[in-house]
């Protein structure tokens, strides 16, 4: 199997995981939007309360159906990089994560998880705007600093949270978290394997 089609098999993968992910919140959390299907002209203001309440979630689910289909594309472009189609739908994915942050912030304040979750989404905004050049500097004395460090760096801290909020979770949402850390897995392994095959051209 070549190098390029097992990068496919692996990108797949994280699309499925996303997807995963998504459905497993969905089942766990249906019974918050209930309501939203019994929907009639009487009880409108009622809906919208509950819209105004529970729209993190939405977000949240929204948001990792569109990162699954995101890195489905990816495995299916030419040597699986990205182009401005999927660099826009991973950025608009992460930005409603985001969005779920900033919810989480506002339900129960600025707790550590909350805000890390919500900095990491900015850092994969940043990945998905930048990646295309993921060996420039981004401190500029001597390339000390490249956009690919600030990325691993990323993946690293994205799985940490997903194994730890797996761990966390008694329902059925635990599975779909452990698969999302296994992208970061996978994304940190890419990212890094690039780095090493380039030093090793240069010797």
């Amino acid at each position: 199997m070549s190098e390029k089609v097992g990068q496919s098999y692996l990108l797949k993968y994280n699309a499925i995981a996303h997807l995963c992910l998504a459905v497993t919140y969905g089942i766990s959390t249906i019974s918050c939007f209930t309501p939203m299907f019994q929907y009639n002209t009487t009880n409108y203001d009622e809906m919208s309360q509950l819209w105004d309440k529970e729209f993190g979630r939405v977000a949240y689910f929204t948001g990792h159906l569109i990162i699954s289909c995101t890195q489905l594309i990816l495995s299916n472009n030419e040597d699986n990089i990205g182009d401005m189609r999927t660099m826009l739908l991973g950025m608009f994915g992460h930005s409603l994560l985001l969005i779920y942050g900033f919810w989480m912030i506002n339900l129960s304040g600025l707790l550590f998880l909350n805000v890390f979750f919500s900095a990491l989404q900015c850092g994969m905004i940043y990945f998905y705007a930048s990646n295309r050049y993921p060996d420039m500097g981004v401190i500029p004395v001597q390339n000390i600093i490249t956009r690919r460090d600030i990325y691993l760096c990323i993946f690293g801290s994205l799985f940490v949270y997903y194994v730890y909020m797996g761990s966390q979770d008694d329902s059925i949402k635990r599975y779909g978290l452990w698969m999302v850390a296994g992208v970061y897995v996978i994304l940190f392994y890419l990212f890094y394997k690039q780095s090493v095959t380039k030093e090793n051209k240069r010797d």
